[in-house]
């Protein structure tokens, strides 16, 4: 009985969307400006979508934009912090410079363009970003914390993670604050 709707910027993630899903209401549009009403939804569900926006604080704003008050956020994206690039399927250094992480790449035969889309965020942005939209966290999951990657390094990764706080996710839930 739910109303949803499914928005890309690209258009061929929409066709193919809605090739998958029959009767479904897909859209092409850009995160930074969404196409809908003030807090016209319940529930937003952005996963592995932050990381390749050019304004993380921007989307999150529109998110909370068009949430109801005490409408809910569901957001997960990798990590800036995290041991494993997700996209390209590899271990991973934190932090690795743009210009060095081309060249990690290339050493291992994969493709590099796709790299000048990433932008991976951290739980302290987010949270920040959400908070000054109006909205609240109410739940951080740490539930990928313990799967492993990274192979035989992994008990290294896990050490790291441990020590530094750090989850190879940023997982979390928002509730947009009655009072914005």
């Amino acid at each position: 009985g739910a109303r949803t709707w499914g928005v890309d910027s690209s258009a061929e993630a929409v066709s193919i969307a809605a090739a998958r899903v029959p009767g479904g209401r897909f859209l092409c549009a850009d995160a930074m400006a969404l196409p809908f009403r003030d807090r016209s939804f319940d529930l937003v569900y952005c996963y592995s979508t932050l990381e390749h926006v050019a304004d993380a604080g921007r989307v999150l704003r529109e998110i909370v934009r068009v949430l109801r008050p005490g409408g809910r956020l569901y957001l997960h994206a990798p990590n800036r912090w995290g041991c494993f690039e997700g996209h390209y399927k590899v271990l991973w250094a934190p932090g690795l410079p743009r210009w060095l992480a081309r060249l990690y790449l290339a050493a291992l035969g994969r493709p590099t363009g796709f790299l000048d889309t990433l932008r991976p965020v951290t739980l302290r942005g987010c949270r920040r970003f959400l908070e000054a939209a109006g909205a609240r966290v109410t739940r951080v999951s740490n539930e990928d914390a313990h799967r492993p990657h990274g192979g035989p390094i992994w008990p290294l990764v896990r050490l790291y993670y441990r020590l530094f706080g750090v989850h190879p996710s940023v997982e979390l839930v928002a509730v947009s604050r009655e009072d914005r």
